[in-house]
């Protein structure tokens, strides 16, 4: 994954009881990047400030899974390493026929670390040249508001984003997170232009479910145990899923996450839960104390470790970072 301009269920169960805990034999092998996407016209972009990256990612995978087959743009995804950023993304917004403006918590008041700044007061200001290009091109432009933030006024934009506040906006709320994201891409679903190879009644649409999870490979295993050292593999037999005989055993990814204080534990799971749960794939994980441990593994595989799961544990590492910086 290129980080390009922007840098970037609740209720515990004990483990079943761990017959064999092994890390991976293999020598780490690096998995091969997807080749990048290209930016189609008939698509969506995503414009987003680097604060809101988590949530984005969310909003992104939801989109992408949803409108198979419909190009959705994002930066880090689509850009590919040594293109031309500023005519990439010149391209891919004029490309757009629906342009998505996801406005977080710092989307207005984002200073320059230089300067001190207003970013978006910056005429070289990444967020503001995007919208710019998309409120004078023919895409829909719809303000996303994230993180309980309000829809910004007229005052508080620059002349040349002015138009924005004039926009409707949807709201994705914390409390009904994969609702109003379902709203969302079901309003997307029917503004998107057919394609030919679409047939007659427009794009088709899997349901969520039919989507299957991809198994990791040993070589990604191998991989993700190198970018992740404090993860390991765990095998353990599996007494809780009827559709398996008792002598199937689970593969897992299991972390053991320690802080100070059992609190700093307890709000550690809060903060996670939110993401897991907007991510739509829970873990099974547990409290001991200062001490939370998370298993990861895809039922509908055959309890295996998936591409869902890798994604999980990055997410969990990312949440991680914060408690660990104020625990020191």
């Amino acid at each position: 994954m290129f980080w390009n301009k922007k840098e970037k269920p609740v209720e515990t169960t004990a483990p079943a009881e761990a017959v064999e805990t092994t890390a991976l034999t293999k020598p780490a092998i690096e998995v091969p990047a997807l080749p990048p996407k290209a930016a189609a016209a008939g698509g969506v972009f995503i414009s987003y400030r680097r604060s809101s990256a988590l949530i984005t990612d969310h909003v992104h995978e939801k989109v992408t899974t949803r409108l198979a087959g419909a190009p959705v743009f994002l930066d880090r995804n689509d850009i590919e390493p040594g293109a031309a950023f500023p005519a990439r993304l010149r391209d891919a917004v004029s490309s757009a026929s629906i342009v998505l403006v996801i406005i977080g918590r710092d989307w207005i008041s984002a200073q320059d670390e230089r300067t001190f700044r207003r970013r978006l007061d910056m005429p070289n200001d990444w967020v503001r040249q995007e919208v710019e290009a998309a409120l004078g091109g023919d895409a829909l432009v719809i303000p996303v508001l994230v993180e309980g933030i309000p829809m910004p006024t007229a005052e508080q934009l620059p002349d040349s984003i002015v138009a924005l506040s004039e926009k409707n906006a949807i709201t994705l709320s914390r409390d009904h997170f994969n609702e109003d994201v379902n709203k969302l891409i079901d309003f997307l679903a029917a503004r998107l232009p057919r394609r030919a190879n679409d047939g007659e009644n427009g794009v088709k649409f899997p349901e969520p479910a039919v989507v299957r999870p991809v198994p990791l490979s040993p070589e990604q295993l191998a991989h993700v145990l190198k970018s992740l050292p404090q993860w390991r593999v765990s095998e353990t037999h599996l007494n809780d899923d009827p559709r398996f005989g008792v002598e199937h055993r689970r593969v897992e990814l299991v972390r053991e996450f320690r802080f100070k204080s059992f609190k700093s534990a307890i709000d550690f799971m809060r903060a996670a839960a939110d993401i897991i749960d907007a991510h739509g794939h829970h873990p099974r994980w547990e409290n001991v104390f200062r001490t939370v441990t998370v298993w990861l593994s895809t039922w509908d595989i055959g309890h295996r470790p998936s591409d869902r799961d890798w994604k999980a544990a990055q997410m969990l590492e990312d949440i991680y970072k914060k408690y660990a910086s104020q625990d020191r």
